[in-house]
């Protein structure tokens, strides 16, 4: 389970929107190239004047492409064009640009939604669904305490307001605040039991150890989602479901996980994060042929950097070290544009640029807290030669009970390097032997550095 890209941002937000909205769903940035069309300005007389015109531009922009997402783009835009004074308008369009951005992994994509947001606030400065657009802007910009000082002045003013309640606990998460984001969801599903709350509530379950109680709650939300117009919100579930079988070494439980997803969405198409799961339990298999495959589908889909490590590995367990450096090099790419959390510690496993992987832990840490945040700045701080700083992190990521073999294995190599007694030392070997017990094939490097550590001398 992974907390890098702000578990629910798009999805479990815009998955709160009625089921009338048309536009309720999505994920990316192109370069703009549409014009602003009828409803611009002759001229920009004012600064504001000219703003609104750029926006305009961008938020009308050739979306690219026909697909079914980009026909709805399409039609929002014609709406657009012929009702500029109606905020909604450019909320539906603003929607409809997440979706896109969210299917075709391009992040830049948010750019024209918030330009949307801001046209739809131009018009009606307190509309509360350019507000919600705007939240999932900052979400998908980790302007997480920006998030969360708007999500908390919208459900003080309205604690009915079911979306940012989920954008609330949503920034929290991702500031580390645990508690805050439980209470948030709590609320939700006080309010509304759906897969957005159920959705929440099995990701809090996991951070906290809770395996059966994640798994129940994973089942709630994909049931609550059965049968939506969007499909991809259940879909997305049944995934982070068999995700958690992974995180437990259950590769027959990951499988059927994939199987139920291919057969309950047979029209979804080539589902990024189905594929990177499908890539990533084929490694843990020893089948590094099928994970190239999958791998290789879903960095066309979605680019990311994490898709482009196990990329990396996959290729490297076929032997070709050719491909592999070519796959790294976009790991490095991708991370260091927008993730640097994945770039610090690819290069940690890696054990190679200690200060470059130091340096984006840390930018990490300046938007975002809670238990991975800490893991890879721990992680980061070990292989800079500085485990006793470590030290503290990994105490607070094992006091979670968080289910992550990797979690485990990095606490345990700051504990063997760190520790000041021979019981510390002890409780270190402990943790990587609990590691490769509960998911014995985590991470082909991992697993054969843990077997050296093991078997060498104190």
């Amino acid at each position: 389970m992974k907390t890098r890209d702000a578990a629910f941002l798009g999805l479990a937000l815009l998955a709160c929107q009625p089921q009338n909205n048309p536009a309720a769903s999505a994920n990316g940035p192109s370069t703009p190239g549409g014009a602003a069309g009828p409803s611009a300005p002759a001229a920009a007389s004012t600064p504001e004047a000219s703003r609104l015109a750029e926006h305009r531009t961008l938020a009308l922009s050739d979306p690219g492409p026909s697909d079914r997402i980009d026909a709805r783009l399409k039609e929002f835009s014609e709406a657009a064009r012929a009702l500029p004074k109606k905020p909604e308008s450019w909320i539906l369009l603003g929607q409809a640009w997440v979706l896109k951005a969210r299917q075709s992994g391009d992040s830049g994509y948010y750019l024209n939604a918030k330009a949307c947001a801001e046209l739809a606030f131009a018009l009606a400065p307190d509309f509360q669904l350019a507000q919600h657009l705007q939240l999932l802007v900052l979400q998908n910009e980790h302007s997480f305490e920006a998030a969360r000082t708007l999500a908390l002045r919208l459900t003080s003013s309205n604690p009915g307001d079911f979306m940012a309640q989920g954008a609330l606990s949503d920034a929290e998460l991702e500031l580390g605040h645990i508690p805050e984001a439980e209470a948030a969801a709590q609320r939700m599903m006080d309010l509304k039991p759906s897969l957005p709350a159920y959705a929440r509530l099995a990701h809090l379950r996991f951070i906290a150890g809770d395996i059966n109680g994640a798994k129940e709650a994973f089942r709630l939300a994909f049931d609550a989602g059965r049968g939506a117009r969007d499909p991809e919100p259940a879909a997305w579930t049944l995934v982070q479901a068999a995700t958690l079988f992974w995180h437990v070494g259950d590769y027959e439980g990951t499988k059927a996980g994939l199987d139920f997803v291919a057969t309950s969405f047979p029209n979804l198409g080539a589902y990024a994060p189905a594929l990177q799961l499908e890539g990533r339990l084929a490694l843990s298999m020893g089948q590094a042929t099928s994970a190239i495959a999958a791998l290789t589908r879903s960095m066309v889909v979605t680019p990311s950097a994490e898709t482009a490590w196990l990329l990396a590995d996959a290729h490297l367990a076929a032997g070709d070290a050719v491909l592999a450096k070519a796959a790294e090099v976009e790991v490095l790419r991708l991370g260091r544009q927008t993730d640097a959390r994945t770039l610090s510690l690819f290069l940690a496993h890696r054990d190679r640029d200690h200060d470059e992987a130091l340096r984006a832990a840390e930018r990490d840490r300046l938007h975002r807290g809670g238990v991975y945040a800490d893991d890879a700045l721990a992680f980061a701080l070990y292989r800079a030669g500085r485990a006793a700083e470590a030290l503290p992190l990994v105490r607070a990521t094992v006091a979670t009970g968080t289910p992550d073999a990797r979690l485990l294995f990095h606490a345990g190599l700051v504990l063997r390097a760190a520790g000041l007694t021979p019981n510390e030392k002890r409780e270190g070997d402990d943790l990587i032997r609990r590691a490769l017990k509960q998911n014995p094939n985590f991470d082909a490097a991992s697993v054969a550095e843990a077997g050296r550590l093991l078997s060498g001398p104190r």
